[in-house]
């Protein structure tokens, strides 16, 4: 059997992102990414929120780029955790583990800077102009 875990998210970050270092000293990001739902009986735009880590490279341009408001682009995978909560009851959450990040606004507004900094691996500014 083949499976396939893959998932793409377009919003707006939620909160200003959590950044950490690992005791091994990996870089990683936490963020929450609001995406806006249909709209239900009495107008209102329902929104569904999701969690998304990233690590490394994309976590440190994270840490320089993103900020609560901006829009994103995310590419990843779907990532079960499994704990064991202060009162003895297991509990688990499912996440997005994100491979790719792209920044649609910066924190100068939208487009970004003037002048667009190296960027690492997986996480890429998008083009001034998009094709529709």
């Amino acid at each position: 059997m083949i499976g396939i875990n893959r998932v793409t998210l377009l919003g707006r970050v939620a909160a200003q992102p959590e950044f950490k270092e690992t005791a091994s000293g990996k870089s990683m990001v936490r963020l929450a990414v609001a995406i806006p739902g249909r709209k239900n009986d009495e107008g209102e735009q329902d929104v569904e929120f999701y969690d998304v880590t990233a690590w490394d490279g994309i976590a440190d341009a994270c840490a320089k780029f993103v900020t609560k408001g901006m829009p994103v682009y995310i590419e990843g995978r779907l990532k079960k955790r499994v704990w064991t909560a202060q009162d003895g009851q297991k509990r688990s959450k499912i996440a997005i583990n994100a491979k790719r990040i792209v920044f649609l606004g910066g924190k100068g507004g939208p487009g970004g800077p003037a002048e667009e900094p190296e960027l690492p691996a997986g996480a890429e500014p998008v083009p001034e102009e998009v094709e529709r």
